[in-house]
């Protein structure tokens, strides 16, 4: 009688990924601001929990809101607000574990009574990992096994902060108004006990200046850093997603000269996913002499990581705003935001920004610059692109012809889905009677190896081999193949 035996293989793996989104909203009470111009929305994440069929997931909406006040002086203010949300799949228990991603997809504000409320969709892209278990066959008494290297996806999270700083010098400067920050990855190399990340951070400073004026300025700093992770090779695959979680920005000034020093700083969260593909020795076919099998195969895959890429498109058109009388000037142009939509060939999208005009005894108001784009770079089915914008300008603004221009430095990463079908279950069926003749002959197909002509006699590769020593395997057409038996 045969019995099979089995091995156990443990892995973190992905499960699924889940997006959902959800209105958060804060509410600025007093009724100074009169005119909201700007509202700069930030998200940062806090936990994600895993239940039976769900993952509950909360943050901090940070937000800083430009805004002129009955005497029409620009003025600021920030405040934040928490979240708790969830999402629902049916995959998802409470052993699995979860990371997030969040992203400011829209933000709205309206007036009631004396408060005013500012409104975001906040999108949340969360992947769902656990940690599995694989029983595969791998041996027995009076079973061959057929053995194969198969390839399975082990996904380890790595995470670490690091401080970053940064201050420059300008003239008239009285006020830190509004500032936003982003920090992206270019390239990420797992090597021998650690990961390496190199990016950038980038911020942008609305300030106002002594005359009345506004101004922005954009800093965009090199990055790079380390984290130690004793699993790592050179061999395996990493994602770093990279976000700024705090961040201040002040101002010094200066009697002597006139001039301000801004100072800035930030913690900057890097926080990765390492793709080992490991190879696992596996059943993938049995046979028995003595008995009939049955085998249940199974197959686990996985998503692995095989390139990273970055690239920058500068794009520039026709932008379409608001229409304004005569006499509005553009003062600053900030809060950039880009929409992307990946298709067949190429990649549509809608580059956005906050044009902040003045006019003498008016005030400031705001208006939206809007440049629809196509690339011929598009995104396939296994890859993913994030997109962020720097270099903002605008040229002949207030005409039919303003001129919106913006960098959109795009990161790819491509995907690589690997399987592993192995046999889970040995049923043993009727056993096989005994054959008594002094040898089989068999005429396998052309392409056929020892294995297969094996299973096909009922005898065990060695037999073959042993059998027919000249005989190469794969065989070619017309090959014969012969093997005996030794007397009892």
């Amino acid at each position: 009688m045969s019995k099979a035996k089995y091995e156990n293989y443990r892995y973190t793996g992905e499960v699924c990924q889940v997006k959902t989104q959800s209105v958060v909203e804060c509410r600025f009470p007093g009724a100074e601001m009169a005119t909201v111009l700007a509202v700069q929305a930030r998200v940062v994440e806090s936990k994600c929990v895993c239940a039976d069929g769900e993952v509950k997931y909360d943050g901090k909406l940070l937000l800083g809101v430009l805004y002129e006040d009955g005497s029409k002086r620009i003025c600021r203010a920030e405040r934040g607000a928490e979240f708790y949300h969830k999402a629902s799949h049916a995959e998802i228990a409470p052993a699995c574990f979860a990371k997030g991603e969040f992203s400011v997809q829209s933000v709205s504000h309206r007036r009631e009574g004396a408060s005013t409320y500012v409104s975001v969709v906040v999108d949340a892209r969360i992947d769902i990992y656990k940690q599995a278990e694989t029983e595969y066959l791998s041996g027995g008494e009076e079973i061959v096994v057929k053995k194969e290297r198969l390839p399975i996806v082990q996904i380890s999270a790595v995470s670490g902060e690091t401080e970053e700083t940064d201050d420059f010098s300008v003239d008239g400067v009285v006020d830190v108004l509004l500032h936003e920050e982003w920090a992206r990855a270019t390239a990420c190399h797992a090597k021998d006990g650690e990961i390496e990340i190199v990016g950038e951070l980038c911020y942008d400073v609305c300030a106002l200046k002594e005359d009345g004026e506004l101004v922005r300025y954009e800093r965009i700093l090199p990055l790079r850093t380390t984290l130690p992770c004793e699993e790592s090779s050179e061999e395996d695959g990493v994602k770093a997603d990279l976000e700024v979680r705090r961040a201040e920005v002040s101002i010094d000034m200066s009697e002597e000269d006139n001039r301000a020093k801004i100072t800035f700083s930030c913690g900057v969260f890097a926080d990765c996913s390492l793709y080992k593909k490991e190879g696992v020795e596996m059943g993938v076919d049995a046979i028995s002499p003595c008995q009939k099998l049955r085998l249940h195969h199974k197959k686990v895959a996985g998503r692995y990581l095989i390139n990273q890429k970055s690239e920058e498109i500068r794009v520039a058109g026709t932008a379409s705003c608001q229409e304004l009388e005569e006499g509005w000037s553009l003062s600053c142009v900030c809060l950039p935001t880009v929409e992307l939509n990946p298709k067949e060939g190429g990649i549509e999208g809608i580059l956005e920004a906050r044009a902040l005009v003045k006019k003498e005894e008016e005030g400031y108001r705001s208006v939206t610059l809007s440049l629809p784009f196509a690339l011929e770079c598009g995104a396939k089915e296994n890859e993913r692109v994030d997109c962020v914008v720097s270099g903002l300008s605008v040229r002949n603004f207030g005409k039919e012809t303003t001129q919106l221009e913006g960098t959109l430095k795009l990161t790819v990463y491509t995907y690589s889905t690997v399987e592993a079908d192995y046999v889970a279950e040995v049923e043993e069926g009727e056993e096989i009677p005994k054959k008594t003749c002094a040898f089989s002959v068999y005429l396998p197909k052309k392409g056929d190896g020892v294995w297969e002509v094996a299973k096909k006699m009922g005898v065990t590769p060695e037999e073959v081999t042993a059998s027919n020593p000249t005989v190469e395997f794969p065989v070619q057409e017309g090959t014969k193949i012969v093997v005996y038996r030794q007397k009892v």
